[in-house]
C-alpha cells in the first residue's frame, strides 16, 4: 500500500510538472536517417537491383524501417525459405538463402539491413510518388560457422 501511494504521488508530481502536453511531434525524430555504424554487422556489403513499380512500397516507409532499428541487434533465420524480417506500414525486408540446405540457422545484423536500406533509398527512390521497390544479395554466416559465407538474397516489398 506504501508503495502504491509513493507511486501514485510521483506520477501526479511528474505529470504536473510538465508546463505543455507532449505531443505526437515531439516524440517524432527529425531525420528518418539513422545514425551510421550503430547496429551489428554481420555480412558483406549488399549489391543492388532496381526493382521499383508502381506496386513497390513508399519509400519513406523503407526509411522508418532503418530508423526503427538503429539500435544494436541481428536476427536469426532459417536457411532455404523465404523469410519477412521486418516491416512499417507498406514496406517490408525480407531475406532468402540460396545454396544452403533446408533448416541451417542464418544471422543478419541490423547495420545489415540499415545499410541495404539506406543504399537502395540513395540509389532506387523514385521522385514521383515517392516509391522504392530493391533487392540484392550479401554474404552472411550461418550462426554455427559451419558452412561458412553463404549468400543471402534481400528484398524491399509491398506488405500484403
Amino acid at each position: 500500500m506504501v508503495l502504491l501511494k509513493a507511486l501514485t504521488a510521483l506520477l501526479l508530481q511528474s505529470t504536473t510538472a510538465l508546463s505543455k502536453p507532449i505531443k505526437l511531434t515531439d516524440l517524432t525524430p527529425a531525420s528518418n536517417t539513422p545514425p551510421r555504424g550503430s547496429g551489428i554487422k554481420v555480412c558483406s556489403d549488399p549489391d543492388f537491383q532496381n526493382t521499383t513499380t508502381a506496386a513497390s512500397p513508399l519509400a519513406a516507409d523503407c526509411s522508418r524501417i532503418a530508423y526503427n532499428i538503429r539500435a544494436p541487434g541481428d536476427w536469426r533465420f532459417e536457411s532455404f525459405t523465404q523469410h519477412q524480417l521486418v516491416q512499417y506500414q507498406t514496406c517490408a525486408f525480407g531475406v532468402q538463402t540460396e545454396g544452403l540446405p533446408w533448416g541451417i540457422i542464418m544471422r543478419i545484423g541490423n547495420q545489415d539491413i540499415i545499410d541495404a536500406i539506406d543504399g537502395a533509398v540513395q540509389r532506387f527512390a523514385s521522385s514521383d510518388g515517392g516509391l522504392l521497390g530493391a533487392a540484392g544479395n550479401m554474404n552472411c554466416s550461418d550462426e554455427l560457422v559451419m558452412y561458412g559465407a553463404a549468400d543471402v538474397v534481400w528484398g524491399l516489398y509491398h506488405t500484403k
